[in-house]
Order: structure tokens, then C-alpha cells, then sequence
């Protein structure tokens, strides 16, 4: 199985295979218990808005 792609993500929301997520931004933190997707528990808000902006802009 092919992972899906990050291009254009701004327009596959919600997220997640059950589209439980409604944004990048809870994927990252509320939704990423020990780190499962992508290691961010160490980035602070700055960090994680930033993030999010750039897998926008994909």
C-alpha cells in the first residue's frame, strides 16, 4: 500500500482514516499520543503553527 501523499493536503481535511481530525493542528498534538504521527511533543506552539503552515503550502 502506497501512503498517501502530503501535495494538496489542505484539501483532503478531515483527517485521519476515520476523519476524526478536522485539522493539521490536532493531528500534532491532541491527536499524536507518544509521538505515532511524527515525533512533535517536543515543539512548542510557534514550532507546531509553523508546521502546520508548510504542509499547507504543500
Amino acid at each position: 500500500m502506497t501512503p498517501p501523499t502530503l501535495i494538496e493536503l489542505w484539501r483532503t481535511a478531515p483527517y485521519l482514516h476515520d476523519g476524526s481530525a478536522a485539522t493539521l493542528r490536532e493531528i500534532l498534538t491532541s491527536r499524536n499520543v507518544a509521538d505515532q504521527h511524527g515525533k512533535t511533543s517536543h515543539l512548542n506552539d510557534d514550532q507546531i503553527r509553523d508546521l502546520v503552515e508548510y504542509l499547507l503550502s504543500l
